[in-house]
Formats: C-alpha cells, structure tokens, sequence
C-alpha cells in the first residue's frame, strides 16, 4: 500500500504537507488523524464507501480508514497530520476514537459552530506557520498549544456519537465512559467478547451498557466496525483469503465478515480488495509547495471566514 512521506516538524505532533493533487493512492493512517484542506480549487476526496468534492475553504479529517484523492481542479490543498500518541496520556483513549468531521457543501452532515471553530483555528495554524521563523522564541510551544486546542475539539465535538446526532449533549461524565467503552472494543475487538464481557469489566449492568451505547449505534454494530476496520489492511497489504481474514478480526463465520464489512463500506471484502488494488498499481501524482508560497489563497481565505463570522447575510426585505 502507498505510504506518504511524512516530515514531522521536529519537537511537535504536527506535520504538514502542501500539494497541488491529481491523484493520490489508497493509503491508511496508522495512529494519527489527517485534516485535508482545500484552499484554492476544487479535489475529490474518496473512501471506498463515499466521496466528497472539496471546495475551495472547505475540509475533512480522516483518521483510520483507507482513502485515497484525484481529481484536483487548479488545487492547492493542505493536509494536517496530528500525531495521536502526543495525546495518550492526557487521553489514554484517543487512538480508539473515531472522529467524524465533514465541512463540505456535500455532506449530509449539518455543519455546527465547532467547525467554524476548527476552520477558524486552521487557518490561524498557517497563518502562523507562514510568517514565523522556526528559531523564534516560542515557535515550538506555540505550535504544540494550538495543536492541542484542535485535539481537545476533535475529543469534545467531533466523536462519532455527534455525527449521528448533531444535537447531543452529554455531560463530561458520560462522554468519558463512551470513550472507555470504545477503548475496550477497540482492544478486544478480535476476541470472543460479548456485551455481558463489557458489563463485567466495567461493573455495570449489561441492560445499562446496552442502551447507553445506542447513543452511538450499539454494542454489535460498533463492534462489528471494529473488525471489519482492522480487515482492510489485511486486504489491502496481505494475501490472506477471506476466512482467514475473518478469523483474525474475531468474526465466527464468514458470512458475518461479509454483513458487517457491508453495512459500513457498502461492498463486499472482495470488491473492496479488488477496487482499491486496482486504484493502488497507479502512480502518486502530486507537486509539492512550501509555507510561503500559500499567502495568497490563505489570505484570501481569512478574509472570507471573517466575513462569514461576523457579517450577516442581507435579508430578502433588504435586497
């Protein structure tokens, strides 16, 4: 599978890269999330199971499924890379997350103010990045600071459980449990476990565990998206048949692989294995720009988000 060439800046859990895309080969991330930014233009972004057209000022994260970009139309986009493990212990649970964040004018999803936040906080990022010198006093700190504000926001407003439903409230309490629920599922999602495994570890009942995660879409489902997840680089990356895959991932039988890996990619394992292998013989095709030479379009960008931010939109009365 393509593995993109990440550089680190030194000292931090951030790294950037800035490119003009005409195609992008399938590839995972391992334990980090990446926020793909259009600022100029317009590129298609693709999981095997949905696409979007990111627009100009427009994004999206992804952090564990393989994905893959083309089609870029006079692009320049800027993708994000976040080194989850920096974040472990004030978040034990966060490389077990998963992280829903769709600012596209093709989602579905309804856009809330955390995502002007985010787009708000980006574009700071760069901003920053763009007109400060890496042997500046505070340079490294400074990074790291706004890095962790984008983390805590992720962990605060763009779990799964709020893509599902947007207007959920959960007290800090509760939004902690989900993500040790998640923690535990993630670690034994291999294994034979069962809701009353759950319930025992936690010390709760397995009525209560059962119905608190329909918050999100239940014990089975979630688990089920935890095996067929960790298939796809089996898939992708191995020879294995698919019993042998099944098996792996903690299903009992085939036939359960196939429903689970259906209902969340909407193709088979092996339409999936096929479509993505055929996608993975093309080249990466991609020109590569540095810091300084977005100012243009992120100045543009800023002045837009302002505008956004603080001018309402003339009334029809008005116009």
């Amino acid at each position: 599978m393509y593995q993109e060439d990440i550089r680190w800046i030194e000292g931090t859990p951030l790294a950037l890269k800035i490119r003009q895309i005409e195609f992008i080969p399938p590839h995972m991330h391992d334990e980090m999330v990446e926020i793909i930014f259009c600022l100029k233009g317009t590129v298609t972004f693709n999981y095997e199971y949905e696409q979007f057209t990111l627009k100009e000022g427009e994004f999206i994260c992804v952090d564990k499924d393989a994905h893959y970009l083309y089609e870029g139309s006079d692009d320049i986009c800027v993708s994000f890379y976040i080194d989850l493990k920096w974040f472990e212990k004030k978040y034990p649970y966060i490389k077990s997350l998963l992280f829903v964040c769709e600012y596209t004018s093709d989602s579905a999803t309804p856009r809330r103010k955390c995502h002007e936040d985010l787009k708000g906080m980006l574009i700071a990022l760069l901003f920053y990045l763009n007109t400060h010198e890496k042997n500046e006093s505070g340079y490294i700190k400074n990074i790291i600071s706004s890095v962790e504000m984008i983390i805590d926001l992720f962990v605060r407003d763009f779990d799964i459980i709020f893509f599902y439903d947007p207007r959920l409230k959960l007290k800090p309490e509760l939004l902690e449990r989900h993500h040790d629920l998640m923690l535990f599922l993630d670690r034994h999602s291999s294994e034979k476990i069962t809701l009353k495994d759950m319930a025992d570890h936690f010390h709760l009942s397995e009525s209560y565990i059962s119905e608190f995660m329909r918050i999100n879409l239940g014990f089975r489902k979630c688990l089920g998206y935890w095996r067929a997840y960790k298939s796809e680089k089996l898939l992708l990356d191995t020879k294995m048949n698919i019993m042998e895959i099944s098996e792996r991932c903690g299903f009992s039988d085939p036939k359960y692989y196939y429903k689970a890996f259906k209902a969340w990619y909407r193709c088979t394992p092996k339409e999936f294995r096929k479509n993505y292998t055929e996608k993975m013989k093309s080249p990466c095709l991609e020109k590569e720009f540095f810091i300084d030479d977005i100012y243009e379009p992120l100045d543009k960008l800023m002045l837009a988000h302002y505008m956004d931010l603080f001018l309402e939109p003339p009334k029809k009365e008005d116009l």
